[in-house]
């Protein structure tokens, strides 16, 4: 019986330990998009490299919780880095679509993001 005592208190470690990460994230996530929030009612947002800072920030805070919504962002970031030839949130757009595409599962399609990126 002893033998067990470790495994399962290793297994309820993993779960609060699990349980408090994804809480974080998600509270970083909301903290981030009070920001954009911010950003949306000033004139010309979409060009501010800052605002596409955190977009990518919020991007990335929601790969592991939701990669589907970061895919989409993703795109969003690309065509806003190529309108103002902002090549640093390009990049990482890319990476963070990469990673969303792992977290998915869909490999082939990370590794090109990656390549990409």
């Amino acid at each position: 019986m002893k033998p067990l005592l470790p495994i399962t208190l290793f297994v309820f470690s993993i779960t609060i330990f699990s349980f408090i990460t994804v809480n974080a994230q998600q509270n970083q996530a909301d903290s981030l998009r009070s920001v954009l929030e911010k950003y949306s009612k000033v004139k010309n947002f979409e060009s501010d490299t800052n605002y596409i800072n955190t977009l990518n920030d919020f991007a990335l805070r929601k790969s592991n919780i939701n990669p589907d919504t970061t895919i989409v962002l993703g795109q969003r970031i690309i065509a806003l880095c190529n309108k103002i030839n902002y090549q640093k949130g390009n990049v990482d757009a890319m990476k963070n679509t990469g990673l969303a595409y792992n977290v998915k599962g869909e490999y082939n399609r990370a590794l090109a993001q990656f390549a990409e990126a």
